[in-house]
């Protein structure tokens, strides 16, 4: 009663101690739907928190959840070259983070470290499955549990120790290690590509299949051509080390878009049997598919859509993508700015003809 008395005496103190009643043993529970707990509870504890926050995560390729956040200060990760060659870890999202001013250290790989901690001042801490990944984070089943008081420093102490004999990641190690491992990386996606080229995916089975079996038949049989952008340029990086808006087209079998268009009619002249080809700015065609269906468009924060992290409508073409190479094996072509195009006109008969030659070998 007495301590109960003293804060409720004490404006700041009582506001101290709701925070802490609302903070204690939080459950982070995710299903997989758009309902992100862990993306809601942690920016929120971000923006408030009074102390400096530390981060333990075992891999890390998502640098927008706190980017925005003045007081994260330490990261403890593994820098395992597998987890780089797989990109489980991605080198450009620890050097936007050790340039921003956070301190990132490593340890050595054995014991191999799995923890995920977020730890948010002095007295409040999330232990949970989630990694700071845009899986992790976005689109896994994940749970975890936000503890406080005694909890959380308990957890602070561990991650202390465990500072104490990290080693310091520089820009020029993550330099070296992405030298080091370019060539590897550049096969493991290659190798990815062609697995789920290969295995069937649930997704497909939502859609009837077509009955063309080959580019060379795709191109000879389609009435009209289509060219989609891959969204690289706003697109985040996925645990593999993809981009995530190309990875989800490619995985659920669409070509999609997420616009406000105003010359929407080039998406809905799609028909079943059309050919699409995808465009990566910067890089070429890199894949090419056979629309299954239809145009549908999703409005923002519909539960069935590819993502909701991106806040317009969301415009897709169900399709069987007959081929998808890495960028090392794209086809080289340089398109005008256009999300979503029709291309089947004279203008574009050389693209049409180095495309069947380059995808049907």
């Amino acid at each position: 009663m007495f301590r109960l008395s003293f804060v409720l005496g004490d404006p700041d103190r009582y506001v101290a101690y709701l925070n802490f009643t609302l903070m204690a043993n939080t459950l982070l529970l995710e299903t997989g739907g758009d309902n992100r707990k862990h993306a809601e509870y942690l920016t929120k504890l971000a923006s408030n928190c009074k102390g400096p926050m530390q981060i333990a995560s075992a891999y890390v390729t998502d640098r927008g959840l706190f980017s925005s956040a003045s007081c994260i200060r330490q990261l403890l990760t593994p820098l395992r070259p597998i987890d780089i060659v797989s990109g489980a870890t991605s080198v450009e999202t620890l050097r936007s983070l050790i340039v921003s001013g956070v301190e990132c250290r490593t340890l050595p790989d054995s014991p191999r470290f799995h923890g995920k901690v977020y730890i948010f001042g002095d007295d409040t801490a999330v232990v949970t499955s989630a990694n700071l990944t845009l899986s992790g984070i976005h689109r896994n089943i994940e749970a975890g549990v936000s503890v406080a008081g005694a909890d959380a420093r308990q957890v602070a102490k561990w991650y202390r120790e465990l500072w104490d004999v990290s080693t310091p990641i520089s820009i020029s190690d993550l330099s070296k290690i992405a030298d080091e491992t370019r060539e590897l990386r550049d096969e493991y996606e290659r190798l990815r590509k062609n697995a789920n080229a290969v295995i069937p995916r649930q997704q497909a089975s939502e859609h009837e299949m077509s009955p063309i079996s080959s580019v060379a038949k795709l191109f000879e049989n389609a009435k009209r051509f289509f060219i989609c952008n891959t969204n690289r340029r706003y697109s985040g990086h996925t645990e593999t080390g993809g981009f995530l808006t190309e990875e989800l087209m490619f995985d659920n079998n669409f070509a999609a878009a997420w616009e406000s268009f105003d010359y929407d009619a080039h998406m809905q002249q799609v028909e079943a049997g059309d050919a699409i080809l995808m465009y990566a700015k910067g890089v070429g065609i890199v894949g090419v598919g056979i629309a299954l269906g239809n145009c549908e468009t999703l409005p923002f924060g519909a539960a069935e859509r590819l993502t909701n992290e991106i806040e317009t409508p969301e415009w897709r073409v169900p399709t069987r993508w007959m081929a998808w190479t890495d960028d090392s094996a794209a086809l080289d072509y340089k398109s005008a700015n256009y999300t979503f195009a029709n291309i089947s006109g004279d203008s574009y008969s050389q693209l049409l003809s180095d495309a069947e030659r380059h995808f049907s070998g």
